[in-house]
């Protein structure tokens, strides 16, 4: 009883965004009472076919799910009654959340209506519950071969949400047919379906990465037209991959290139590249004409990293990189890449 109250608690304050705070455990329980019977009388004016619809969604509308769950299988039941209009099944689907990977006509029902153009509002709720059952997890057989086929026969919907909504739970399935299909989208730069970023993104939902993988997306990397944006979701997929390596140090060590792509790029270094990570950024901190945030950033992670016992179990003396740190703090005009020098010097040099 006491985690149920503070789990109403919890979803009262996400949902409302109140500040409320709460001093006893008596005010605790009268806050979860008060909020239940208020979302109780929300939902019952919700269910009043005689009021019109704006009525009955204002009702509603500060809360995401009903507390009852007697209210819980009534929204289902609205859902579901054609004599409804498509906002209030839309409202009504919404707020059943998990619900409809236990019930079976709901669900099926689910599978109908994503496919209705002519109700494009429980179209949309549709397609947003779809995304909330997962393949293995409901008391019925055969949905994530259900839920598999309604994607891929959404992967060219007019609507381009849709096809990514589709794409991404088959993504998120491992899906192979769909694996084929991004990589396609990537060797041939066709953003019929998705954005080339989109396919990226969702080829890095993938758990194995495949060699023709690494590929298609280093040769993506490799072509100067591509975005910043773009090189950001190459250079995410292709950490640690050893080909694209040194693409990725120049990326880091180009002054022209914008500052969240070369830090992005130094972030990639530094989970890939440890032991040889201050050889790759030194030249960007010890150069006093290159962008301050790229230089401060890099002394962190590098500090980062010389503090770990990773680091320290490797190397049991100091290199001529803490050296020339300590030095910079003398010599830097920066006063904030000072600073971090100093934090260094103190933080790392001294401990050996």
């Amino acid at each position: 009883m006491k985690i149920y109250i503070k789990l109403t608690i919890a979803l009262l304050l996400c949902l409302t965004g109140s500040s409320m705070y709460a001093q006893t455990a008596e005010e605790l329980r009268n806050q979860a009472a008060a909020y239940k019977r208020s979302a109780f009388e929300a939902y019952n004016v919700f269910f009043n076919t005689s009021l019109s619809d704006a009525e009955r969604l204002k009702a509603i509308s500060p809360y995401v799910t009903p507390v009852d769950e007697k209210q819980k299988i009534k929204c289902a039941s609205v859902a579901e009654d054609k004599k409804e209009s498509d906002a209030i099944r839309a409202a009504a689907l919404g707020t059943t959340v998990l619900y409809p990977a236990y019930d079976s006509v709901l669900f099926h029902g689910i599978l109908e209506w994503i496919k209705n153009e002519k109700l494009p509002l429980l179209r949309t709720a549709a397609l947003n519950s779809i995304r909330f059952i997962e393949f293995e997890s409901s008391e019925y057989s055969g949905v994530g071969l259900q839920i598999s086929e309604a994607a891929k026969s959404l992967m060219k919907d007019r609507d381009h949400n849709f096809r990514l909504v589709a794409y991404g739970i088959l993504a998120g399935n491992q899906d192979n047919y769909t694996l084929d299909l991004l990589l396609q989208n990537i060797n041939k730069k066709d953003e019929s379906q998705l954005t080339i970023d989109e396919s990226l993104e969702l080829l890095n939902v993938y758990e194995k990465k495949s060699n023709e993988m690494y590929v298609a997306v280093n040769n993506l990397f490799n072509d100067n037209a591509i975005s910043a944006a773009t090189k950001i979701e190459c250079i995410d997929m292709l950490t640690g991959y050893k080909p694209a390596t040194d693409k990725i140090v120049a990326v880091y060590q180009n002054s022209k290139e914008p500052y969240e792509l070369r830090k992005t790029a130094l972030v990639s270094l530094s989970a890939s590249q440890k032991e040889k990570l201050q050889d790759y950024i030194s030249p960007v901190i010890f150069n006093e004409r290159e962008n301050e945030d790229i230089r401060t950033v890099s002394l962190n992670v590098v500090t980062y990293l010389h503090q770990s016992g990773w680091y320290r179990s490797r190397f049991k003396k100091l290199s001529k990189f803490s050296e020339d740190v300590k030095n910079l703090s003398n010599t830097t005009s920066s006063s904030s890449v000072k600073s971090l020098a100093d934090y260094y010097v103190l933080n790392v040099n001294t401990k050996y």
